[in-house]
């Protein structure tokens, strides 16, 4: 059985598409769905990390296994389901013509977009 692939898209993949990752795989119990994230440029591990965004990672005892990721135009074609969590992603991106064609190559792709400032950022 073909996997079903969703990618959670932030800008450096450091912290909100990580957590988002994270979070999934320790809810989702279908074998038969893949997850992972990337950023629109590859973030350093922890930069620019609040007090409370490095809390927030402990509290809810999310473990982050691998180094961020950049987003490759190869990798993204593999995903069944992008879900950008930044409001610093332009959408631009993923809604040009030329891009959504190389990207898609005839099979369907679909974009769920949620735009949402970082909570944890604000508490400080």
């Amino acid at each position: 059985m073909t996997k079903f692939r969703i990618i959670f898209i932030c800008r450096h993949n450091v912290f909100r598409s990580r957590v988002a990752e994270a979070y999934f795989k320790q809810i989702n119990k279908n074998k038969n769905i893949e997850v992972s994230s990337g950023g629109l440029i590859k973030g350093k591990s922890f930069m620019n990390l609040s007090k409370n965004e490095i809390i927030a990672i402990k509290e809810e005892n999310i473990k982050f296994i691998s180094q961020p990721k950049n987003l490759t135009t190869n990798f993204l074609a593999k995903q069944n389901l992008t879900i950008i969590v930044a409001n610093d992603v332009p959408i631009s991106l993923f809604n040009n013509k030329e891009y959504k064609k190389k990207l898609c190559n005839g099979k369907s792709q679909m974009f769920w977009i949620m735009i949402k400032k970082n909570p944890w950022k604000q508490l400080d």
